[in-house]
Protein backbone atom coordinates (compact mmCIF):
# COMPACT_ATOMS: atom_id res chain seq x y z
CA UNK A 1 0.00 0.00 0.00
CA UNK A 2 1.29 3.46 -0.86
CA UNK A 3 1.53 6.25 1.75
CA UNK A 4 -1.48 8.10 0.34
CA UNK A 5 -3.53 4.89 0.50
CA UNK A 6 -2.72 4.42 4.19
CA UNK A 7 -3.98 7.88 5.02
CA UNK A 8 -7.07 7.62 2.81
CA UNK A 9 -8.11 4.29 4.33
CA UNK A 10 -7.17 5.11 7.91
CA UNK A 11 -4.71 2.22 8.09
CA UNK A 12 -1.60 2.67 10.23
CA UNK A 13 1.55 2.25 8.15
CA UNK A 14 4.25 -0.03 9.58
CA UNK A 15 7.64 1.65 10.02
CA UNK A 16 9.62 -0.19 7.33
CA UNK A 17 6.99 -1.62 5.01
CA UNK A 18 3.51 -1.23 3.61
CA UNK A 19 0.47 -2.43 5.51
CA UNK A 20 -1.06 -5.77 4.65
CA UNK A 21 -4.84 -5.88 4.77
CA UNK A 22 -7.46 -8.49 3.95
CA UNK A 23 -10.26 -7.68 1.53
CA UNK A 24 -13.55 -9.58 1.55
CA UNK A 25 -14.21 -11.59 -1.63
CA UNK A 26 -17.54 -9.75 -1.90
CA UNK A 27 -15.53 -6.58 -2.59
CA UNK A 28 -13.50 -8.15 -5.44
CA UNK A 29 -14.72 -7.64 -8.99
CA UNK A 30 -12.10 -9.66 -10.90
CA UNK A 31 -8.71 -11.29 -10.42
CA UNK A 32 -6.20 -11.38 -13.26
CA UNK A 33 -2.69 -9.95 -13.16
CA UNK A 34 -4.15 -7.47 -10.67
CA UNK A 35 -7.04 -7.54 -8.24
CA UNK A 36 -9.82 -5.16 -9.31
CA UNK A 37 -12.14 -4.04 -6.52
CA UNK A 38 -15.84 -3.30 -7.00
CA UNK A 39 -15.56 0.18 -5.48
CA UNK A 40 -13.02 3.01 -5.41
CA UNK A 41 -10.29 2.82 -2.80
CA UNK A 42 -11.67 5.71 -0.72
CA UNK A 43 -14.95 3.78 -0.33
CA UNK A 44 -13.10 0.83 1.21
CA UNK A 45 -12.49 2.62 4.52
CA UNK A 46 -13.94 0.49 7.29
CA UNK A 47 -14.27 -2.57 5.02
CA UNK A 48 -10.65 -3.70 5.32
CA UNK A 49 -9.51 -6.09 8.02
CA UNK A 50 -6.10 -6.53 9.59
CA UNK A 51 -4.13 -9.17 7.71
CA UNK A 52 -4.20 -12.66 9.22
CA UNK A 53 -1.09 -14.72 8.37
CA UNK A 54 -2.85 -18.04 9.00
CA UNK A 55 -5.10 -17.51 5.99
CA UNK A 56 -2.37 -17.31 3.38
CA UNK A 57 -2.21 -19.99 0.70
CA UNK A 58 1.53 -19.32 0.66
CA UNK A 59 1.69 -20.74 4.20
CA UNK A 60 0.79 -24.24 3.00
CA UNK A 61 2.95 -24.33 -0.12
CA UNK A 62 5.87 -26.76 0.27
CA UNK A 63 4.34 -28.33 3.39
CA UNK A 64 4.73 -32.07 3.69
CA UNK A 65 1.73 -34.18 2.71
CA UNK A 66 1.04 -37.18 4.93
CA UNK A 67 -1.41 -39.94 3.99
CA UNK A 68 -3.91 -41.54 6.38
CA UNK A 69 -1.32 -44.21 7.30
CA UNK A 70 1.20 -41.58 8.38
CA UNK A 71 3.40 -41.98 5.29
CA UNK A 72 5.09 -38.93 3.80
CA UNK A 73 3.96 -38.81 0.17
CA UNK A 74 5.16 -35.41 -1.06
CA UNK A 75 4.71 -31.67 -0.72
CA UNK A 76 2.04 -29.14 -1.68
CA UNK A 77 3.19 -27.53 -4.94
CA UNK A 78 0.13 -25.36 -5.55
CA UNK A 79 -3.50 -24.77 -4.62
CA UNK A 80 -6.07 -24.41 -7.38
CA UNK A 81 -8.51 -21.50 -7.08
CA UNK A 82 -11.97 -21.26 -8.64
CA UNK A 83 -12.38 -17.49 -8.87
CA UNK A 84 -16.03 -17.75 -9.89
CA UNK A 85 -17.12 -19.26 -6.58
CA UNK A 86 -13.99 -18.39 -4.56
CA UNK A 87 -13.40 -22.00 -3.64
CA UNK A 88 -10.26 -24.11 -3.56
CA UNK A 89 -11.25 -27.30 -5.38
CA UNK A 90 -7.91 -29.11 -5.39
CA UNK A 91 -4.28 -29.18 -4.36
CA UNK A 92 -1.31 -29.99 -6.55
CA UNK A 93 0.97 -32.48 -4.82
CA UNK A 94 4.56 -33.03 -5.91
CA UNK A 95 4.99 -36.71 -5.13
CA UNK A 96 8.07 -38.18 -3.49
CA UNK A 97 10.05 -40.40 -5.83
CA UNK A 98 9.17 -43.64 -4.00
CA UNK A 99 5.43 -42.82 -4.02
CA UNK A 100 5.57 -41.99 -7.73
CA UNK A 101 7.33 -45.30 -8.43
CA UNK A 102 4.69 -47.15 -6.38
CA UNK A 103 1.82 -45.52 -8.26
CA UNK A 104 3.41 -46.11 -11.66
CA UNK A 105 4.14 -49.75 -10.86
CA UNK A 106 0.82 -50.69 -9.29
CA UNK A 107 -1.93 -48.16 -9.93
CA UNK A 108 -1.18 -45.52 -12.52
CA UNK A 109 1.54 -46.18 -15.14
CA UNK A 110 0.98 -42.75 -16.72
CA UNK A 111 1.15 -40.75 -13.47
CA UNK A 112 3.18 -37.57 -13.52
CA UNK A 113 5.33 -36.26 -10.65
CA UNK A 114 2.62 -33.68 -9.84
CA UNK A 115 -0.94 -34.85 -9.25
CA UNK A 116 -4.13 -32.95 -8.47
CA UNK A 117 -6.12 -34.20 -5.52
CA UNK A 118 -9.60 -32.90 -4.63
CA UNK A 119 -9.56 -30.68 -1.54
CA UNK A 120 -12.23 -32.95 -0.06
CA UNK A 121 -9.52 -35.59 0.43
CA UNK A 122 -7.57 -33.25 2.75
CA UNK A 123 -8.34 -34.03 6.38
CA UNK A 124 -6.47 -31.18 8.07
CA UNK A 125 -3.81 -28.54 7.55
CA UNK A 126 -1.35 -27.81 10.33
CA UNK A 127 2.40 -28.30 10.39
CA UNK A 128 1.72 -30.91 7.70
CA UNK A 129 -1.13 -31.44 5.28
CA UNK A 130 -2.93 -34.59 6.41
CA UNK A 131 -4.92 -36.59 3.88
CA UNK A 132 -8.06 -38.55 4.67
CA UNK A 133 -6.86 -41.31 2.30
CA UNK A 134 -3.80 -43.52 1.90
CA UNK A 135 -1.50 -43.61 -1.12
CA UNK A 136 -3.25 -46.68 -2.53
CA UNK A 137 -6.61 -44.88 -2.57
CA UNK A 138 -4.93 -41.81 -4.03
CA UNK A 139 -3.56 -44.03 -6.81
CA UNK A 140 -7.08 -45.25 -7.57
CA UNK A 141 -8.35 -41.66 -7.78
CA UNK A 142 -5.52 -40.61 -10.06
CA UNK A 143 -6.00 -43.71 -12.21
CA UNK A 144 -9.67 -42.82 -12.78
CA UNK A 145 -8.87 -39.22 -13.73
CA UNK A 146 -5.20 -38.82 -14.63
CA UNK A 147 -4.04 -35.24 -14.57
CA UNK A 148 -0.92 -34.18 -16.41
CA UNK A 149 0.36 -30.81 -15.32
CA UNK A 150 3.38 -28.65 -15.81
Amino acid sequence: MEKQSHEELGVKKPFLSGALVDVSVEDVKIVSDNVLLKMPQRSMKGRLKAHHEGRNIANILNRNVIDSNGKDIGVIADVMVDTDGWKFPSVLIKLNKDVLEFLRMDKCPDCERNVLLPMGKVKSIGDNVMLAIDKETMGNLVQKAPVKTM
